[in-house]
């Protein structure tokens, strides 16, 4: 937690050891100047042995509580940040292709993919802009022929493994960076939700489905869910079934040649 109703927990730290600060110079200058009623006070905590010690433990709670209740806070909203940032990765924008009715947008609205060069040329000289990440997300059915098991809603998520590789690429599961430039035509990274609902690892052929027409894919390796490999939907969704290629393969899997349906903006 960094502030609490707008003030600094730092202001708010000094804030209140200063306050202790007080209270304590109060009380020793009292012992100091006089040593009856300071010894009047300590009287009532022997009189008052019960009283004394609810009163201590209720403060004791009331510490715990607050100090519980600050830390939960904390903890979900470092959970919520660290997911954001797992999988949102070097996208910190993305260009709306709908206008203002995003909001009531159900369908895919397509760009051409030339228009990206065009922002990057647009951008060029632009220090807060790092780069743009085109994708191309669709929804298909997956089936791996080594283990039989199928999942009927994974993205296809293509992306142009150039760019891709500059701005950060696609993290492996099992550790490292994925090779984007080896990536063939009929080559796949499958993200961990889908590998574990295939039971599927490197090296597997996994048919790909396109309305009625399958696909075999290559699985060049297991990544992490994350947008540019599982699309929107790897967002807050365990698990999350997503299919990674090339661009150009999946614009011809898909039927969209030239064109794309998410711009990703890096800064």
């Amino acid at each position: 937690m960094d502030s609490l109703f707008g003030i600094s927990m730092n202001a708010i730290m000094f804030g209140l050891l200063a306050i202790f600060a007080v209270a304590v110079l109060s009380v020793a200058f009292v012992a100091a100047t006089n040593r009856h009623m300071f010894l009047m006070g300590l009287r009532n905590l022997k009189r008052r042995g019960l009283q004394t010690g609810l009163v201590v433990v209720g403060l004791m709670l009331a510490t715990l509580i607050t100090t519980a209740a600050f830390t939960t806070g904390d903890t979900v909203n470092y959970s919520i940040e660290k997911l954001g940032y797992d999988t949102l990765q070097r996208t910190d924008l993305s260009i709306n292709f709908q206008g203002e009715d995003s909001a009531q947008a159900t369908e895919s609205v397509y760009a051409a993919e030339a228009a990206v060069a065009g922002l990057e040329a647009r951008f060029a000289s632009d220090p807060d802009i790092d780069g743009f990440l085109p994708f191309l997300f669709e929804p298909a059915a997956v089936l791996n022929e080594r283990t039989g098991l199928s999942e009927p809603s994974v993205t296809i998520a293509g992306f142009d493994p150039a760019r891709l590789s500059r701005l950060g690429g696609l993290r492996l599961v099992a550790g490292g960076k994925a090779d984007l430039a080896a990536l063939g035509n009929r080559d796949v990274f499958l993200t961990k939700g889908a590998a574990d609902a295939l039971d599927a690892r490197d090296g597997d052929t996994v048919r790909l489905f396109i309305g009625d027409t399958p696909v075999k894919f290559h699985v060049a390796g297991i990544v992490e869910d994350e947008l540019a490999s599982s699309g929107l939907q790897g967002f807050g969704l365990f698990g999350a079934a997503g299919a990674a290629m090339r661009l150009d393969a999946a614009q011809q899997l898909t039927g969209h040649e030239g064109r794309v349906n998410f711009i990703g903006v890096a800064l």
